[in-house]
């Protein structure tokens, strides 16, 4: 008899293998798996963060984009209901996802889980530094024209 951790692997495998082969649907798809980890006892929440997270990392694409829209509040929602097992497995996972997610998700993520538990490490936002070329362009013509002046 399969032990239940290869049922669960056999049913990720499954159902990202649908997701990938349907991905013409992917806004239902991702509709239906949000709705079902919010619905779904505490205990089933973690295999269906690990299928999204399989979904993430095998199929990407518009999934991504998809999934990410909400993966702040479905993230924490599963974390608040999660025991002290499931939040260090949950931790661990999250590590996994600098790839598929943006970091700004990632950061309110880590944001708002650390209010539920301050053990929670915050992750920093990379910076973003907006550059107006004109500014930049003007800025190189002055420094140029004062080093053939002499004064560089």
């Amino acid at each position: 008899m399969a032990g239940s951790h290869d049922v669960t692997h056999y049913a990720s495998q499954s159902m990202h293998g649908s997701a990938d082969e349907n991905i013409r649907h992917a806004p239902i798809i991702v509709q239906a798996l949000e709705e079902h980890l919010q619905k779904v006892q505490a205990e089933i929440k973690l295999p269906v963060l690990y299928l999204i997270d399989s979904i993430l990392k095998n199929v990407g694409d518009v999934y991504t984009s998809l999934f990410t829209q909400n993966f702040v509040s479905a993230f924490c929602g599963v974390f608040e209901k999660g025991d002290k097992e499931t939040r260090s497995q949950m931790f661990t996972l999250r590590k996994t996802w600098k790839k598929v997610s943006p970091p700004e998700k990632l950061h309110a993520v880590d944001v708002r889980v650390n209010a539920v538990d301050p053990a929670w490490p915050i992750t920093d936002v990379p910076p973003t530094i907006d550059v107006n070329p004109r500014v930049f362009s003007s800025l190189a013509e002055t420094t140029s024209a004062s080093c053939w002046a002499g004064s560089c």
